[in-house]
């Protein structure tokens, strides 16, 4: 309706989010931001935007990485990009 790139808009969503939360995590457990995130990468369909996301994702998340990230990133290794 108002013209907007959903796709993008999502994925500066996603650079807010991890902005704002992932910094203020003090816990290998305060992990909700990484939920939000990846349910928005759920909603991408452009493969460059997705990668985008997920390199968003890795470098954002506490080391070692949460299950989810893991399992995230080896999901998105897997698949054939540059």
């Amino acid at each position: 309706e108002h013209g907007l790139q959903e796709e993008e808009l999502l994925l500066l969503y996603i650079e807010d989010l991890l902005k704002r939360c992932s910094s203020k995590s003090t816990s290998l457990f305060e992990t909700a931001w990484e939920a939000k995130a990846m349910a928005v990468i759920g909603c991408l369909s452009d493969t460059d935007l997705i990668f985008d996301a997920v390199l968003k994702i890795m470098y954002a998340a506490v080391v070692p990485w949460s299950a989810a990230v893991e399992q995230l990133v080896r999901q998105h290794l897997e698949m054939d990009h540059p």
